[in-house]
């Protein structure tokens, strides 16, 4: 017999503690630190001490020619930008569903983020949507690995190769992913990854830029690396920009050295990730409800930095997202909806910028169908954006854990229960009314 849902008066699904705690911090860490502090190295402008041991790991681990530590994702996002050549009124085709960074980082470089659509399946930029709209403006493609999720590098290779485009690999969500034996910021022209405090590889705060082209890395170099710029730049007219264009995106050698204390446990850290991500995913695929992310041919997933699922209401005539989350999250699930808003419809991206930074907006055309963006813009993206369950990532081995998510899952969307929470929503159930 079915045991009646937690939210009707039943038993919790889920008993075990969920420890997502993140980031985990050593004794290697804190003797790392602490011996830059006893040697009064907390400033290195030359790229020396751990970040240069860091990039070296990073140039070895991924095969990059060239790697170039920043305080941030989004500084070396920056850097990725200007270091392919994006300048005023350039536009960049960007997903419309990441984080603000990547479009962020264009804006930064002086050129205009023209939103696209991602394919349902994998939640990647749909390259397909993206070829509709390129202009004689266009100069390169953000591709976004997202939630560790390998982006579909043949149909963004082969759009950028037919039409001389750059492509800049937004790695933040990635770490330690591959595409047919590639690593992941390697494929295109140039990789940012984030080493923020929330990522499988941490430094507190810090960003990672590798390429394998030397006029990337040195104008990569000139942006923000104030101090090495002499020193490392291949081109003899930058070397003499000493002083650089004014940013300082140097990193902290501190999170330098705690990120190059983790960086050997990284192969560890994804593996453990990778087997409760697979183990979940194996446990759910069988409720038609529920779409599991797809990974495409070649690809590897790397960094799990999130979870995601789709919800098709339909399957479950009629149940919403929200009168299902109250039901899981009842059962002891730890599930919210989809953090990140579509950046198409946040306020700053729905003027184009205009009334912010003076460049010029796309008119109106076949490519850009209003001006400002407006819902229905990007209709696929819109539409599995209300569809996504956010579930946390864990590190550690937890099949205990893992089961009786699964087994709450099934409890919600199963058999008589079904019954029991459309009855409730549709008689307005006060234990539907806390907020999602």
């Amino acid at each position: 017999m079915t045991e009646r849902l937690a939210l009707l008066g039943g038993p919790r699904s889920v008993t075990l503690p969920v420890d997502d705690t993140w980031p985990v911090i050593g004794q290697a860490e804190i003797d790392a630190v602490v011996a830059l502090m006893r040697r009064g190295q907390i400033s290195i402008g030359d790229g020396s001490g751990p970040i240069g041991e860091l990039e070296a790991a990073f140039a070895r681990t991924t095969g990059a020619a060239y790697a170039l530590m920043h305080n941030s994702g989004t500084s070396a996002l920056h850097a990725a930008f200007y270091g392919v050549g994006v300048g005023p009124g350039d536009e960049v085709l960007v997903p419309s569903y990441t984080w603000h960074a990547t479009a962020g980082a264009v804006v930064a470089a002086n050129g205009v983020p023209i939103f696209c659509e991602s394919d349902p399946r994998t939640l990647n930029l749909d390259a397909d949507d993206a070829a509709g709209r390129i202009t004689p403006r266009t100069k390169a493609i953000a591709v976004v690995h997202m939630w560790g999720n390998v982006a579909d590098m043949e149909g963004v290779l082969a759009l950028a190769r037919a039409r001389g485009l750059a492509v800049v690999e937004d790695c933040s969500h990635a770490h330690g992913a591959t595409w047919r034996g590639r690593h992941v910021g390697t494929i295109g022209d140039a990789g940012a990854f984030s080493l923020q405090g929330s990522k499988v590889l941490v430094a507190g705060e810090g960003g990672m830029l590798i390429t394998n082209r030397t006029e990337v890395y040195d104008r990569a170099l000139v942006l923000g690396s104030h101090g090495r710029i002499q020193y490392h730049a291949h081109d003899v007219a930058i070397r003499e920009l000493t002083t650089g264009l004014g940013f300082k995106y140097r990193p902290h050698p501190l999170g330098a050295a705690i990120a190059l204390a983790q960086f050997e446990r990284l192969d560890a850290y994804n593996a453990g990730r990778r087997g409760n991500y697979e183990y979940l995913m194996a446990g759910l695929r069988d409720l038609p409800a529920l779409r599991v992310t797809e990974t495409p041919e070649g690809g590897v997933r790397g960094g799990y930095y999130g979870t995601r699922l789709r919800y098709d209401s339909r399957k479950l005539v009629g149940i919403s997202r929200g009168t299902l989350l109250k039901a899981l999250r009842a059962e002891g699930v730890p599930c919210d909806i989809e953090r990140y808003p579509l950046l198409h419809l946040t306020p700053y991206y729905r003027h184009r910028q205009r009334a912010y930074d003076g460049y010029p907006a796309p008119v109106a055309s076949a490519a850009y169908p209003t001006d400002p963006y407006a819902p229905g813009d990007l209709p696929a993206t819109e539409a599995f954006h209300e569809q996504l369950l956010a579930l946390p990532v864990l590190t550690e081995p937890q099949a205990p854990l893992l089961d009786q998510i699964i087994a709450a899952f099934h409890k919600v969307m199963t058999g008589v229960n079904v019954e029991e929470l459309r009855d409730a929503q549709e008689r307005g159930d006060p234990v539907l009314d806390a907020g999602v």
